[in-house]
């Protein structure tokens, strides 16, 4: 009999020792954000004692480097934003934490939202650039804003088709650099189009080819979905059409300046880690429109000059160093 009463006054003992939390969690994530189970185990471990409250969050990705975190912690509006979804869920785990240890002003278990006060955190300590400031501090009226604007530098290529611009449809291609600078960004780029033929009329044994080379200046906003990109470019072309003219008495060669004002849309696939693969379509509308011409017995053999406006289609692929990962 007195062993059996001893035994109860232990179990008695553990039972009351043991910490037990009850923590309701309502938990709303897109894919590759933390579990609700990783985040109530979190926050059980930060609590370290008995605590009743209930949470309610819901995570959405505006765009490829920003989540939004909407929290009601026992009644209390809570608003996070960050580059990752790692960040502000290790915000709303602080949080918590700090609320449930606010005194309770209406008794034991009861939570007081009058006597909280929104903390102020500091950022996490990041290993890369582009650490942010999490949230707000007490008293402010604004949820917490990104302390940076993300920036990305990086290369590419492109080529594709180009028609209308040279005697026949031909292949150009444009290596260059870019700037990012959030949704903006702005590309300065070299530009080749491989020389065409062209007849010249009245004349079968002359030969002419023309080509272009020069450089651009573009910019683009783009908006994120997802791992995609889709945006709007504008931007100035500039530099020389070189024209070439064999089998007739005098050849010759001649060099134009020549420019346009292009417009068009990109589509862009972020495979990770910042290489990227895109697709651009653009029209561009010439500043000038030379002839060519041969001086022949009867009279000029006109055989090659632009179009007002040439097409493009190009694939390429770019590499960036980014401040934030995407």
């Amino acid at each position: 009999m007195r062993c059996a009463a001893i035994t109860a006054v232990a179990l008695a003992c553990i039972g009351a020792a043991a910490p037990a939390h009850a923590i309701a969690l309502e938990w709303h994530a897109p894919n590759g954000c933390p579990s609700a189970s990783d985040v109530r185990a979190q926050i059980i471990e930060k609590l370290g004692g008995d605590r009743a409250i209930t949470v309610t969050v819901r995570i959405v990705r505006e765009r490829r480097d920003r989540f939004v975190l909407a929290a009601t912690i026992a009644g209390v509006d809570r608003r996070f934003e960050g580059p990752r979804c790692d960040d502000v869920a290790r915000a709303l785990v602080v949080v918590v934490a700090l609320l449930a240890e606010t005194p309770r002003e209406k008794g034991p278990g009861t939570f007081s939202p009058d006597a909280a006060q929104t903390p102020t955190l500091p950022p996490e300590p990041e290993k890369g650039p582009g650490t942010f400031s999490m949230a707000t501090a007490a008293g402010e009226k604004g949820p917490g804003r990104l302390s940076r604007v993300p920036v990305g530098v990086g290369v590419h290529l492109k080529g594709g088709l180009s028609a209308l611009l040279l005697p026949a449809p031909t292949f150009a291609m444009a290596p260059g650099v870019f700037i990012e600078l959030g949704r903006a960004r702005i590309e300065a780029q070299a530009i080749y189009a491989l020389a065409t033929a062209a007849a010249v009329p009245g004349l079968p044994s002359a030969e002419a080819s023309a080509d272009f080379a020069g450089g651009s200046f573009s910019g683009c906003y783009l908006h994120p979905i997802g791992a995609w990109d889709l945006g709007a470019c504008g931007g100035v072309w500039l530099g020389a059409l070189r024209v070439e003219t064999r089998g007739i008495t005098e050849p010759g060669r001649a060099l134009t300046a020549f420019g346009a004002m292009s417009f068009g849309g990109v589509a862009r696939w972020h495979l990770g880690r910042g290489f990227s693969v895109f697709a651009e379509v653009d029209a561009s509308a010439h500043f000038s429109r030379p002839r060519f011409a041969i001086d022949a017995a009867s009279a000029p053999a006109a055989f090659y000059q632009p179009a007002p406006v040439s097409l493009a289609l190009q694939l390429g692929a770019d590499f960036a160093w980014r401040s934030q990962k995407r």
